[in-house]
């Protein structure tokens, strides 16, 4: 990123294919005099942790943490500075690059405070990972205030989404399950706003920092139910949607475990929370604290709080209360 000379950029994503596990304190990695590298469709690149903070040519990054093998989906330009988001989870920022022996390979250098590994961070294969422009970036000089507030523009539409939320509060899908799939589904869709504002929602609903940390990985981790299982794999399959849309096999083993009420509800519950999922990313809401982030979402003199959220947590939390 040159100051003055560069604009907006869309993202830059992909899927992990490969998670490493392994940390070096003599890795002897030289950063290249490039600030910016392109990527194209399909090319795989290695994620790499470093808390060296020098960006002149040629230095040299000894002590590394290996996050593992993406696989770029939607190409682009990433530059340094460049948030890093890897299973819903701010990584760090992107320091540069490191050439390797293979043909169209980088590593690519985030700096973090301590390396960090793979499974230190939660991550599993196909953990979605995105390259995001830093907002201020984005327009220079300017807050991280959403495009244009939709609660103000079209009120009667944005009244109808929180009535879509207040009506699925009461539905027979269970609260602590719902928040999940809200998690899961935004941690795919790789909407930083929403994920902040859903975990921070679990949490108050009594869930715990190991099984959040974990549902990036379900499949591997023992904390989750059979039902809870079932619940996100069609939640995935029904935010992925790929062109087989909702297997036969994760919708019977959902039947299983859920009567057709709950899953109307869930299938509801994924489909809106996919709605607030693109209205933050196609608005460019940002993750930021409560405070500053209620007045961006409110309509004027309108408070909205989370249906879910519990009476002690609205209004004073440390986390956006609005849904999304």
């Amino acid at each position: 990123m040159i100051p003055g000379e560069d604009g907006a950029k869309r993202a830059v994503h992909g899927q992990l294919v490969k998670v490493l596990t392994h940390r070096r304190d003599d890795r002897g990695m030289t950063l290249e005099g490039f600030a910016s590298r392109c990527v194209r469709r399909g090319e795989v690149h290695e994620l790499v942790t470093t808390d060296h903070t020098e960006t002149a040519a040629g230095a040299r990054i000894d002590r590394v943490g290996f996050l593992g093998f993406v696989e770029i989906g939607c190409g682009g330009v990433i530059d340094r500075g460049d948030e890093v988001w890897a299973g819903g989870v701010r990584v760090g920022t992107v320091l540069g690059f490191d050439a390797c022996h293979f043909p169209n390979h980088y590593n690519i250098l985030i700096t973090v405070p301590e390396p960090l590994t793979g499974p230190q961070v939660g991550l599993a294969p196909e953990a979605e990972v995105r390259f995001e422009q830093r907002a201020e970036a984005r327009s220079p000089g300017a807050s991280m205030n959403p495009r244009i507030n939709l609660a103000e523009l079209e009120p009667a539409a944005y009244q109808a989404m929180l009535g879509l939320e207040q009506y699925l509060a009461s539905s027979p899908l269970p609260a602590p399950l719902r928040e999940l799939v809200k998690l899961r589904a935004s941690q795919l869709n790789g909407c930083s706003f929403c994920v902040e504002l859903h975990r921070h929602q679990a949490g108050n609903g009594g869930e715990t920092d190991e099984r959040l940390s974990s549902l990036v990985r379900w499949r591997a981790a023992p904390c989750f139910s059979a039902a809870e299982r079932a619940a996100l794999a069609l939640a995935e399959a029904a935010t992925r949607l790929g062109t087989e849309g909702v297997p036969d096999a994760v919708w019977d083993e959902a039947a299983a475990h859920f009567d057709d009420r709950q899953l109307a509800a869930l299938v509801m519950t994924v489909a809106t929370v996919n709605a607030w999922n693109r209205i933050a990313l196609s608005t460019g809401l940002v993750a930021k604290r409560a405070g500053s982030l209620r007045e961006h979402t409110e309509p004027k003199g309108t408070r909205l709080t989370s249906v879910d959220a519990p009476d002690d947590a609205r209004g004073g939390g440390e986390a956006p209360q609005v849904p999304a």
